[in-house]
Order: C-alpha cells, then sequence, then structure tokens
C-alpha cells in the first residue's frame, strides 16, 4: 500500500452504482401511472432535479422535507399530475435498485483495496437508511468502514462536507473517486485531495479537471 494513502473515499450513484437505461424517468413515470404525455414532461423534469439539486441546498443543512421541497421546485409537474413527493422518491429508490447495477470490476477493487490496508468510505448525496438499502441490495455494504451522507448537513460540494468527512485525516491521506466535476471532483481538489475521475459528466463552460482519469472502475488497482 502507498504510504501516502490511507483512506479511498467513492461517490456512490454514478460512481459505485450505474444506471442501466439512459430512460431512468420514463420507468419511474410508468410505475407512478403517468400517460406518454406526461411521462415526457415528467421524465425531462426529474432529470434537471437530478443534476441540479445540490445548488438549492447551498448554504442549508439537508433535511428530507427540504429534499421534498427540492424536487416539487425542480419538478413542478408531480403537483400539476396530483402526485404525492413522498411517493415519487420511493418509486425513485425501487427504480435504482432494479434498473441500476455496479459498475464493471467493482467488487474485485474493493476487495484488492481492501486487502492492501486502505480504509474505504462512501461520501454521497443521500439519505443514510436509501443508501444503506442500495449498497446492502448490491452486496457491497461490508466493504466500507463510513458511509458520509448528507442526513441533516450540508451537501457536497459545500465544503463544511468534506471538512466533516476528513476529519482525524490529513487531506492528502485521502483519494476521492467521483463522477461529477462539482460535487466531486472540484469538492476533493479545493480540499486538497487526490482526485480521481471515473464515469465523468461533462459540462460545457466547466473547466475542472481530476488528478488522473480512469476509464474503467478497475483500474484503481493499478493506480493504487
Amino acid at each position: 500500500m502507498s504510504t501516502k494513502f490511507k483512506r479511498v473515499l467513492f461517490d456512490y450513484d454514478g460512481t459505485i452504482l450505474i444506471h442501466k437505461s439512459e430512460e431512468q424517468g420514463k420507468l419511474i413515470a410508468a410505475d407512478l401511472g403517468l400517460n406518454e404525455e406526461q411521462s415526457e414532461v415528467f421524465s425531462r423534469e426529474l432529470d434537471y432535479f437530478f443534476h441540479n439539486q445540490k445548488f438549492f441546498y447551498v448554504g442549508k443543512k439537508v433535511t428530507y422535507g427540504l429534499y421534498l421541497m427540492a424536487m416539487v421546485h425542480y419538478v413542478p409537474c408531480i403537483l400539476e399530475y396530483g402526485l404525492d413527493p413522498e411517493q415519487v422518491d420511493i418509486a425513485i429508490c425501487e427504480n435504482n435498485k432494479i434498473h441500476s447495477e455496479l459498475a464493471e470490476g467493482v467488487k474485485e477493487t474493493l476487495e484488492y483495496l481492501m486487502d492492501k490496508g486502505y480504509k474505504l468510505c462512501v461520501v454521497t448525496n443521500g439519505f443514510i437508511k436509501q443508501q444503506v438499502d442500495n449498497m446492502k441490495h448490491n452486496g457491497i455494504f461490508d466493504y466500507f468502514e463510513n458511509i458520509y451522507t448528507w442526513d441533516d448537513t450540508y451537501a457536497k460540494p459545500d465544503k463544511r462536507f468534506i471538512e466533516r468527512v476528513l476529519a482525524g485525516t490529513k487531506p492528502e491521506e485521502n483519494v476521492f473517486v467521483g463522477n461529477d466535476l462539482i460535487s466531486d471532483i472540484d469538492m476533493a481538489n479545493k480540499a486538497g485531495v487526490f482526485s480521481v475521475g471515473f464515469n465523468l459528466a461533462r459540462v460545457e463552460g466547466i473547466d475542472v479537471k481530476p488528478d488522473v482519469e480512469i476509464l474503467t472502475f478497475n483500474t484503481l488497482m493499478k493506480i493504487l
């Protein structure tokens, strides 16, 4: 094991867990009983919510109530179609279980890193119960020493989130693996944490680069 790095911090959704379908919103809409026209609107608004909700939480501690407020803010058709935001959230969580899968090579890579003596952590914008349920569903919960979520605290990329994650360690002892240029890579870079980009979602106009970019998850075994 490198004498420099001691912990590997992983984003979850989009990094460890990959959505199998690009039509996630339409699949959730079908579960909610929406018609084709409604599905188009719902899917478009839900995708916008997934990518932009972090901006709604700036400077705020995230609670479940605030999360539902953000959902209704970015997906106004929820109220227009007479849907219950909590039921929409349940449908999202169930869809994640059914229509998502681990990135190729995740388990063998986590096994390798554990054997090398690294402490593994998940650092995710999500609620602890939902994330733990999903991790257990995918058989990877026991690989991780800590799971850091936004429950009643600040969301990524707020510096207070990463400060909480790094408490008791030195930034240079950590590696951050993520797919979001703002919530993962930029946050890690600003905190002095070595950043690894995987499955990066490119955003026009954002000039943020990881220290290293990998195209396959198990490439981590070559660099750590």
